[in-house]
């Protein structure tokens, strides 16, 4: 496989090398799809919470807001 960057790309891709944070141009690009998956992996997450509490307003199954604002408040005062 090859791989081609911009002028940017490589700019720092080497400047993470000087940092001395990575031993490898390898290393770096590992990190950023490491990265790449964590964020499709939480996307994937957060749209089937949506999609799960879209299908509960669908049916009916909402909590009022006063309620809300009591849990968050108890949850907030717990953790001062």
């Amino acid at each position: 496989m090859e791989i081609n960057f911009t002028p940017e790309e490589e700019h720092f891709i080497q400047q993470q090398l000087a940092k001395g944070k990575f031993a490898s141009a390898t290393e770096v690009i590992e990190a950023g799809l490491q990265l790449f998956k964590a964020e499709e992996e939480w996307k994937q997450y957060a749209q089937s919470k949506i999609e799960r509490g879209l299908a509960q307003a669908e049916a009916g199954q909402l909590i009022p807001g006063e309620e809300i604002e009591a849990m968050l408040s108890e949850f907030t005062r717990k953790r001062a």
